[in-house]
């Protein structure tokens, strides 16, 4: 869902800006100079790049056109290191891109970044319903506010049909939960954060 909606974002800039129909009731754009996308990436096995120095490569051309007239798409920055620097420099990215008054979509699981940066960044979720007779639904709609910070679990739980192995994933995040309460969930609906 979330690479999906970025990709339409950016597909959608580019027949705009072209001046051809877009796939949307209404569509408001300024023209950008630079759209720049950091979606689906891994490591450079020809380089000999981990993914996340891919990622700080990729970063660091973000960094260096990020302006007014730059529109940046980025999924999942940040997820090739560990939960506290992958926040710390996700914090950063926003911020910068922020004083630099670039327009950005970035998604992300890592939801404790809303409440790391005071910004005038509006957070966004696609919404999942989690039922117990029906399982898991991605209705797949763009909803205000930043989603849940955990649900992997009973999503894995609907995938992988081991109630021995999902218990004892449930346990390992309580026990998680209880020793980094930074890490601990802040909200109730059931989606994914996109900036």
């Amino acid at each position: 869902g979330k690479s999906t909606l970025l990709r339409a974002i950016g597909v959608n800039v580019i027949l705009a800006q072209a001046g051809m129909y877009v796939a949307a009731d209404s569509f408001k754009l300024r023209p950008y100079h630079y759209l720049v996308t950091r979606i689906l990436g891994g490591d450079d096995l020809h380089k000999g790049q981990g993914t996340f120095e891919v990622e700080m490569r990729d970063l660091s051309t973000i960094l260096k056109l990020a302006n007014y007239n730059s529109l940046i798409l980025g999924d999942e920055i940040c997820h090739g290191t560990e939960v506290s620097s992958g926040l710390a420099i996700l914090a950063a990215t926003i911020e910068r891109l922020t004083a630099a008054r670039t327009s950005f979509a970035l998604s992300t699981h890592l939801h404790q970044v809303c409440s790391l940066i005071d910004s005038p960044v509006r957070y966004y979720h696609l919404s999942v319903i989690q039922r117990e007779d029906l399982g898991i639904i991605y209705e797949r709609k763009l909803k205000p506010g930043p989603g849940p910070s955990q649900y992997g679990i009973e999503v894995m739980g609907h995938i992988i049909n081991d109630r021995e192995f999902y218990t004892n994933a449930l346990k390992y995040r309580k026990l998680i939960n209880w020793k980094s309460p930074s890490l601990r969930p802040r909200s109730k609906s059931n989606s994914l954060t996109v900036f």
